[in-house]
């Protein structure tokens, strides 16, 4: 085994692209939440959002297979959260995949096809 990432004590999650390479983190101290990001390549993350737990946030859940469209879970907007495509060079929010009236959506599986 190898260890390709350290916690610094606040990170909740890691993403990883489609290469195995740490590309995106979650962090949370107290109610404040960041998200993360560094591109290919990159050795250190820079911050892409802050936000209050609370209110409207953005948390990202994985690379699609071109290893430069994240796919997230945001309520940036909706009373719930959704999963969207997400560039994170120009930091916008782009098409929503998949949203309910109800219930958050705050996961995603992925097919290798």
């Amino acid at each position: 085994m190898k260890i390709i990432a350290k916690n610094p004590g606040d990170v909740q999650g890691w993403v990883l692209d489609h290469d195995g390479d740490v590309r995106g983190a979650l962090s949370i101290k107290g109610l404040k939440g960041k998200f993360h990001y560094k591109e290919k390549g990159e050795e250190k993350f820079r911050v892409l959002q802050e936000f209050n737990v609370e209110d409207e946030g953005m948390s990202p859940l994985g690379f699609d297979f071109d290893n430069k469209t994240m796919f997230v879970s945001s309520n940036i907007g909706r009373d719930r959260g959704a999963v969207y495509k997400f560039d994170p060079q120009t930091n916008k929010l782009g098409e929503m995949i998949f949203g309910h009236d109800v219930v958050d959506v705050s996961g995603l599986m992925m097919s290798r096809k």
